[in-house]
């Protein structure tokens, strides 16, 4: 009888353990949501701003952007020549000198038309939040466009705006995803880890280096 009353204790413990867990996730997960706004539809309905910020998603055979990276490149590049923003920071991962998303980004904006002094490489842009605080800290940006897609818009405007960014996120969605209920059920925990870094670690980046104006020449970036 006391062996059924142990084992029968911990089962409520972990029981209660495992529902405070799930209400916490959900309760983060809809505070993230319903921080991280605004958010725009279309090109059009966007206020303007001073920069495009386009996170990274991804490089094939070190030039070619995946689905993903490709369509929020293009809504950016689209921000620009409507006139909506003046200069775009392109803020990835170069992990290595064969793999560098920031190269690919700049290169295929300059194809569609973005004046290379209007774009900015940040190098080490390793997560949201790494380039979220090293737009802020390095660049000194404001406020800004965040281009990404919907299942990563919210944490994107959310993380932002912890430093101080006015920011409004822009849907780059043109597509069906192949990975999209991936990317999706990822996210969950995504804001989790980014309510945590806000909140309780507030961690540096990996790197941070010199500061570099937005409103300077964007040239001074692409050989770093």
């Amino acid at each position: 009888m006391r062996l059924f009353r142990s084992r029968f204790s911990l089962l409520r413990i972990s029981i209660t353990g495992l529902i405070i867990a799930i209400v916490s996730v959900g309760a983060i997960n809809a505070y993230i949501i319903a921080s991280g706004k605004p958010v725009c539809i279309t090109v059009e309905s966007c206020e303007p701003a001073y920069t495009a910020i386009v996170l990274g998603a991804g490089i094939v055979n070190n030039q070619y952007l995946s689905p993903v990276l490709e369509d929020r490149v293009k809504t950016a590049v689209a921000l620009y020549q409507a006139g909506k923003v003046e200069k775009l920071l392109m803020s990835g991962a170069n992990h290595t000198k064969d793999y560098n998303e920031v190269a690919a980004m700049k290169h295929y904006a300059v194809r569609w038309g973005v004046s290379p002094k209007d774009i900015f490489l940040d190098y080490a842009g390793f997560s949201t939040y790494e380039s979220m605080y090293r737009a802020e800290y390095i660049f000194g940006i404001t406020d800004a466009i965040i281009v990404t897609q919907q299942f990563h818009i919210n944490r994107s405007v959310y993380l932002a705006k912890n430093f101080n960014i006015n920011a409004t996120g822009i849907v780059a969605d043109r597509r069906r995803y192949q990975y999209i209920r991936h990317y999706q059920a990822r996210e969950v925990l995504a804001r989790v880890k980014a309510w945590l870094e806000t909140k309780v670690t507030r961690p540096l980046p990996k790197f941070l280096g010199d500061k570099i104006p937005i409103t300077a020449d964007g040239r001074v970036t692409h050989g770093l």
